[in-house]
């Protein structure tokens, strides 16, 4: 990620120290997603047209039994899948009360960023050949520490550890019952 400076007002201005501290050099370095980068995660997810258009055709009917319990069996299916690739943390959550855009949200952490795109690849198959659920979308930031995948009535989160540790999405759905899904 490259850092943006403003261009100077001033043409005295002294030119920008190009030899960084030694120090810095020593120090690792770790991008977490910024603000930013997660509304634009988001905006790519959830842009307003499709929001009021075509997101909402592909929702099931809150009143089909059927499509609740094919639903609720993916998603169940999916956490498995995740355990089964050595993610670590599985929670999923039932936000059908708490979310107007999506029923089930599941968070993982993955071991790698090569570990979590072959999971995110896994699910879209999981979910487009057994379930005939077609992914929506799919972010993923620069760095592969953060994949988002929204199959519309359900939302997977695929976290690096620093990262799912300073999002902390589990305190947004927190209220929300989780749904067991092991074995």
């Amino acid at each position: 990620m490259t850092q943006f400076e403003p261009p100077s007002d001033s043409p005295s201005d002294p030119p920008a120290d190009p030899q960084p501290d030694a120090q810095a050099d020593d120090a690792p370095t770790l991008h977490s997603p910024t603000q930013a980068e997660i509304d634009a995660m988001q905006a790519a997810l959830l842009p307003e047209e499709l929001e009021s258009d075509e997101r909402r055709r592909r929702r099931r009917a809150p009143e089909d039994p059927e499509a609740t319990a094919k639903i609720r069996k993916f998603v169940i299916e999916a956490a498995q899948l995740m355990h089964d690739r050595h993610c670590e943390d599985i929670v999923v959550f039932d936000v059908r009360d708490a979310s107007e855009i999506t029923d089930y949200v599941i968070i993982a952490t993955g071991t790698s960023d090569r570990q979590m795109v072959n999971i995110a690849s896994e699910l879209k198959v999981l979910a487009r050949d057994n379930y005939n659920i077609e992914a929506f979308g799919k972010e993923v930031d620069d760095l592969s520490t953060w994949i988002v995948t929204d199959f519309v009535d359900v939302m997977t989160h695929l976290f690096e550890p620093a990262t799912r540790s300073h999002y902390d999405l589990e305190m947004m759905w927190g209220d929300a019952p989780t749904v067991h899904w092991q074995r």
